[in-house]
């Protein structure tokens, strides 16, 4: 890291800080991957890199969910998902979809979240991302039982174990 920015080298700085910022979660350092993570997006903005912005933005997103930042959250969520489809990277959407659905549950709106869930599983679907179709059953799951459709819920989690099982 402190090479490749010694070196102004803007990429491969923000792929040490976005490696960085994993092994800070696994960690169990929450506060510290989402600094890392920020910084990864000052660097991959300045060095151009729109793909890598759009997942950065993704990663800070899930690191102020996971604070309990929601508003902040969402904020990033959304900015992930409109760089990803500018950017024609319709597999990246999936997973901040999937945040946005857990998110809208967190916050007592059951059916956006829904909305969010079908738009990741048709998204993923459309890809061919089966493993984030599965993951995207899930959350379709989840939002269908706090909408109190049980038998729709069951399904979708049946379909999520069915597909997981396959890969």
């Amino acid at each position: 890291l402190a090479e490749a920015r010694a070196l102004a080298l803007r990429q491969i700085e923000g792929s040490c800080l976005n490696a960085l910022g994993v092994l800070a979660g696994m960690q169990n350092d929450d506060v510290g991957a989402l600094r890392l993570d920020q910084q990864s997006l000052v660097a991959y903005r300045a060095a151009g890199d729109r793909r890598n912005e759009a997942i950065a933005h993704g990663n800070i997103g899930a690191g102020w969910t996971g604070l309990g930042e929601l508003t902040l959250a969402r904020r990033e969520l959304e900015e992930g998902v409109r760089l990803m489809r500018a950017n024609g990277d319709r597999a990246l959407e999936v997973i901040p979809l999937c945040a946005l659905s857990t998110l809208a549950l967190w916050e007592g709106d059951d059916a956006h979240a829904l909305v969010q869930a079908r738009a990741a599983l048709e998204t993923a679907v459309a890809v061919g991302a089966r493993d984030q179709e599965a993951a995207a059953l899930c959350r379709v799951g989840d939002a269908e039982l706090a909408l109190g459709r049980h038998a729709a819920a069951a399904q979708a989690f049946a379909s999520a174990l069915a597909r997981a099982t396959e890969i």
